[in-house]
């Protein structure tokens, strides 16, 4: 996926999730403005409240009320407590609605956080949190380093140090490179499995029964009789070879591979 792209998903999943805690905070401080607003009181007029009452007796009222009370009282003791009773006593339930907002507020964040950590996870896959690649191409004296190259060479786009060799007029440099370049495609189709202490006969005997075997041969016997065999490989000759390099290399890229299944 397209680097561009993965950063503005991952702005976008950011961006939701502060909205989702945004809104969660805008209707706690709704309640807080609520909480703060000046409430108008009135006055209370005696007089015209006992012309309503008339002559009610509220004391017989007061009366009745309390012999009720104290008969549920005596009946509540006598009677086993249920659960019911129970729970209400219990003070978790008599929490201020502030906790509760707040554990409902935590619950939101940590849900937000959890689905985008398992969207970027799921985007980058699990090597996100590896750090970057080594993707160095010279050495510390400026030379082409071949051994850091081959050790990463998924990482690395080989056209870059290929060219470099070619304008220094390292030619053996650049057929290595170039070989280089066919086991990263190689391992790329999934034809071979690449690993850094395989030989060129582990890579020739995987492809065994595949169309690029021999193709893979000869290019293997050009690259090892320059790169083993000291000779000074001239512009002319490796213009010739590096045509025939290429077109392996594009043959391997055109190549489908049947899935299983």
């Amino acid at each position: 996926m397209n680097l561009l792209l993965k950063h503005i998903i991952i702005i976008s999943l950011l961006f939701c999730a502060y909205n989702l805690v945004g809104q969660s905070s805008s209707e706690s401080d709704l309640l807080k403005s609520y909480k703060g607003q000046e409430i108008n009181t009135k006055s209370f007029d005696k007089g015209h409240w006992e012309q309503i009452v008339g002559g009610v007796d509220y004391s017989e009222i007061q009366k009745k009320k309390k012999e009720t009370k104290t008969k549920k009282k005596r009946d509540r003791t006598s009677s086993p407590p249920s659960s019911s009773s129970s729970s209400s006593s219990d003070p978790w339930f008599k929490m201020d609605g502030k906790i509760w907002s707040f554990l409902g507020k935590l619950v939101l964040i940590l849900l937000a956080v959890i689905l985008l950590a398992v969207l970027v996870m799921h985007l980058f896959g699990n090597n996100i949190f590896s750090g970057p690649k080594n993707t160095r191409i010279l050495t510390k004296d400026g030379k082409i380093d071949i051994e850091n190259i081959e050790e990463n060479m998924h990482e690395i786009e080989l056209d870059d140090p290929i060219q470099l060799a070619i304008k220094r007029g390292e030619y053996d440099t650049a057929i290595r490179l170039y070989y280089i370049s066919i086991i990263k495609e190689l391992s790329v189709k999934k034809l071979i499995k690449w690993k850094k202490d395989k030989t060129n006969r582990d890579y020739y005997n995987e492809l065994a029964g595949k169309p690029i075997q021999p193709f893979f041969s000869d290019m293997t016997n050009a690259y090892e009789r320059i790169w083993f065999g000291n000779k000074s490989l001239q512009q002319n000759d490796f213009s010739s070879l590096e045509r025939r390099f290429q077109q392996v290399i594009n043959s391997i890229k055109q190549t489908v591979v049947p899935t299983n299944g």
